[in-house]
């Protein structure tokens, strides 16, 4: 489960900059090539994603496993038995990985199988459909 110390960020697009997520090689590459530590709070313009360390049920050529999970991320959910599917964004609630829904959240349980939609920066809409706003 190394991969729950992964991170990714999302740049807003402060400074005239386009709006992006970036990887942490790429965070570590170019905004802090001298492996100074900026603190977010000095920087407003980035939010920072932990990764969950768990997989999503698409399997593919490029992600024989699935994809991995980020903080975030807008996730289907569904049970294995059951067809009923709800979709929400990924969030660390109370040192859990949980599913925020438009109510309430759900912890993420081996019971559940997670598609990732998109994520709440770059696809804001999948929310808003969702959640009928």
């Amino acid at each position: 489960m190394e991969d729950r110390f992964k991170f990714r960020a999302w740049w807003d697009g402060s400074n005239d900059c386009d709006a992006r997520m970036v990887g942490w090689e790429e965070i570590c590459s170019e905004f802090m090539p001298y492996g100074e530590i900026i603190p977010i709070e000095r920087n407003p313009g980035w939010t920072l994603m932990q990764c969950t360390g768990i997989r999503d049920a698409t399997r593919s050529k490029e992600f024989p496993n699935g994809k991995l999970i980020y903080e975030g991320d807008i996730v289907a959910l569904g049970e294995l038995n059951n067809n009923l599917s709800l979709v929400g964004y990924v969030k660390m609630s109370q040192g859990c990985w949980c599913i925020q829904l438009r109510d309430h959240r759900t912890p993420i349980l081996s019971k559940f199988i997670c598609e990732i939609l998109g994520n709440k920066y770059e696809n804001p809409e999948l929310l808003e459909q969702s959640h009928g706003r």
